[in-house]
């Protein structure tokens, strides 16, 4: 009710100025024609010229009413009598009359055509409203002068806020320089204006759009008017943006991709390459588009690859793939395994997309592992070694070809722990089943020999070498290799023998050397047996006889006898081929003995003998014989190696001590010329010596005695010359074996 008082006081308010102006407009009107003394036509027809203007401008209420007080103001002023509203003439009843219609047709007709104004205005802003975009309007200068009500509610501003350049302000600050620059060209040129721009919404948010105007012009050319619109393209920029990025990425996968790309037509002609896959096979892109792409393959290749081709061809949409050879710019071969597709285009071609991978490295791999297996098998042959997997869990059983030659079976025979267990020699059978009981008990590493029983009778020695373990699900499983070793045993027998040969031949030698040393160490006790034999008949023979004297000289007798007894039982005991004996003995002791052996040859080459023996040893391991025939060569060595010396002192100096490791240390020193130290190795090999007629085995067998008890032989340069040759022995190490 408020609103319609107020629209009604509104109106009355409007229809009240409308009669003041045209009230006073008349009033100036009749006062310049009743000066200028206008008749009455005239003066009408002024008043009709004002009121036709007030009614474009004002309602047809405001304009009835004007037109009754001009005819008032020409009845009074005009007419006769003047200043009088009576009329005396007809003549001017009838012009009033006339003017009074003439004035409310002209109104009437003014009232008509402002409406039919108004609602095409209304029409327009109505059609611009619906029109699903942003409309707005500008005079030919560029001012804006007219938005839809869409533009107004999606910018969130008045008309009188956008109205002139106010619409600027919607443009994304980094758009607008761009959208002015382009708009001002538009306007100056007279060519249609388009740009894409960030317009920002009552939200705040910015969007995307299509800014396009076109200009309106007269019959003559002139640009009256601009008509312009706002199309949100946000959606359609942000799935164009999606479509260039996923372009990109695609195409940045097919060229970069390290995975060779070819698409073929129905001929084989090559429609496109990525660039990863021209350079793998040594060309340019170009020079590969439009050529066949049978020319990357080896000619004899060529039905192989039209057959896969057709084979794609006659399956549109199904993959196929092959594997084969192809031939780079180079001539040099590219393995690839090739995963090809017919597919359909819009345009109703048939093409061939092709993915080509490189398994060169794979094939090579492939083939040095059938090389290897084919080295690998005739390697087993070669070392007699059979490789072998057994699931003790699951039962499968796995034999190389060398087990089955090894234990005499044929290949096509499936193996079996039974098979294995009928070759295994009937006195290892036990043993050997119970090491597969452990096996399976304790998992662990093991290596066993055993011996296997041939149907011909023939014995081989065997070694296996196991390592169980569990795969991932937690079955029990035992890989290893089966070595016949029979050619080795024999070899080890023949080698023991040979090794004990030699060390006899050794000792012999050394006791040829030491002959007359011998010789003197047995003839002084039987010198002493003679001169004491003829003291006890001399006792014996005097009156009275003096049987005490003649008691010692039979003692001194015996010693002697003994003592000569002793050297020969010790050179007996060296030149004979006794077994190996190692018992505990007192090393100081075995050093003594062997002196007394060498005494004679110290004493005919003037050298001093000094000897440090520790007391606190305790027992060593050892073959005592052997022990001997090491110190004796080693004692002989230094006295020879002395020979040469004629005015300088010969020195021999025997020492043993306890080391660090509490191992017994046994020295030689001497103060001969000494030893080159670049050969202080290779003297300890066989056949290598610095003595004229020597035979090169002494140094050698000593060391293979030396390591055979568990200890170390060496030598060094004795300060201030002369050599040292230091050996050490394992100390109780045996005794509870």
């Amino acid at each position: 009710m408020q609103l319609i008082k107020r629209d009604w006081r509104s109106q009355v308010r409007y229809l009240a100025g409308q009669c003041l102006c045209g009230g006073l407009g008349l009033v100036f009107l009749t006062f310049v024609c009743f000066r200028l003394g206008l008749n009455l036509a005239t003066t009408g027809f002024a008043y009709l010229i004002l009121v036709a203007l007030v009614s474009l401008i004002g309602s047809f209420i405001g304009s009835l009413v004007l037109s009754i007080i001009a005819v008032g103001l020409l009845n009074y002023f005009f007419t006769e009598p003047l200043f009088s509203l009576r009329a005396e003439y007809p003549q001017d009843i009838l012009a009033l009359t006339v003017f009074l219609t003439t004035s409310v047709i002209v109104t009437g007709l003014a009232a008509k055509t402002r409406r039919v104004a108004e609602d095409a205005q209304a029409s327009q802003k109505a059609l611009a409203d619906t029109i699903p975009a942003l409309v707005w309007s500008a005079l030919p200068d560029g001012t804006r002068d007219f938005y839809s009500q869409r533009w107004l509610e999606y910018t969130g501003l008045s008309a009188e806020d956008a109205s002139g350049n106010g619409w600027a302000a919607t443009v994304h600050p980094e758009d607008q320089a761009a959208v002015a620059d382009k708009w001002r060209t538009a306007v100056s040129t007279g060519r249609p204006f388009e740009v894409e721009a960030r317009g920002r919404g009552a939200s705040g948010d910015y969007r995307w759009f299509l800014i396009r105007a076109e200009p309106l012009r007269n019959e003559m050319g002139i640009i009256v008017k601009w008509y312009g619109s706002n199309t949100d393209i946000e959606d359609r920029k942000r799935a164009t943006e999606a479509l260039r990025q996923s372009e990109a990425q695609w195409r940045e996968v097919f060229e970069h991709n390290p995975v060779m790309y070819f698409m073929v037509d129905t001929t084989g002609t090559v429609l496109s390459v990525n660039g990863f896959g021209a350079t793998q096979l040594g060309y340019t892109v170009r020079e590969l588009i439009g050529q066949s792409v049978l020319n990357v393959f080896f000619e004899e290749d060529r039905d192989f690859v039209l057959k896969n081709v057709a084979v794609c061809l006659g399956a549109l949409g199904q993959p196929q793939s092959w594997e084969i050879r192809k031939v780079r710019k180079n001539g040099t071969v590219l393995w690839v395994r090739e995963n090809a597709k017919a597919v359909r285009r819009s345009n109703n071609q048939v093409i061939v997309l092709v993915a080509c991978e490189d398994i060169t490295e794979r094939k090579l791999t492939e083939d040095a592992l059938r090389q290897s297996q084919l080295y690998l098998a005739e390697a087993q042959k070669i070392a007699r070694t059979g490789y072998f997997r057994w699931g003790i869990t699951t039962g499968e059983i796995f034999w190389s070809d060398e087990v089955y030659r090894i234990y005499g079976y044929e290949p096509d025979e499936k193996p079996a722990i039974e098979l294995a267990m009928q070759r295994t020699h009937p006195e290892d059978l036990a043993r050997t089943q119970q090491h597969l009981e452990n096996l399976m008990q304790e998992e662990r590493d093991w290596e066993y020999e055993y011996r296997l029983l041939m149907p011909n009778g023939a014995v081989k020695y065997i070694r296996a070498v196991n390592r169980t373990s569990r795969d991932a699900f937690g079955n029990l499983e035992m890989v290893g290799s089966v070595i016949d070793v029979t050619a080795a045993r024999r070899a080890e027998e023949e080698l023991h023998q040979a090794q004990a040969q030699l060390m006899h031949v050794a000792r012999v030698t050394t006791l040829g050397e030491l002959t007359a040393s011998i010789a003197h160490e047995v003839n002084q006790p039987l010198a002493g047996v003679v001169s004491s034999g003829n003291a006890c008949v001399n006792w014996l023979a005097s009156q009275p006889p003096n049987i005490e004297k003649a008691m010692q000289s039979v003692d001194r007798i015996v010693r002697d006898a003994k003592r000569a007894s002793e050297v020969v039982g010790r050179v007996r005991d060296l030149a004979k081929k006794a077994p190996l004996q190692k018992i505990r003995l007192n090393i100081n002791q075995t050093i003594q003995e062997t002196i007394v052996l060498a005494r004679r040859e110290i004493e005919q080459n003037r050298v001093s003998l000094r000897t440090h023996l520790s007391s606190d040893l305790p027992l060593v391991w050892a073959d005592r014989i052997q022990l001997q025939q090491v110190i004796l060569n080693l004692i002989i060595n230094a006295i020879e190696a002395m020979n040469a010396l004629s005015d300088e002192p010969r020195d021999l100096h025997v020492s043993t001590k306890r080391d660090d490791s509490n191992d017994v240390v046994l020295t030689v020193r001497d103060s001969g010329a000494g030893l080159d130290p670049r050969e202080l190795e290779n003297i300890f090999e066989a056949f290598y010596t610095t003595k004229r007629g020597g035979l090169g085995m002494g140094l050698a067998v000593s060391r293979s005695i030396i390591e055979g008890h568990g200890g170390r032989l060496w030598a060094t340069p004795n300060e201030p010359r002369g050599a040292a040759f230091h050996l050490t022995l394992p100390i109780g190490r045996q005794e509870a074996s």
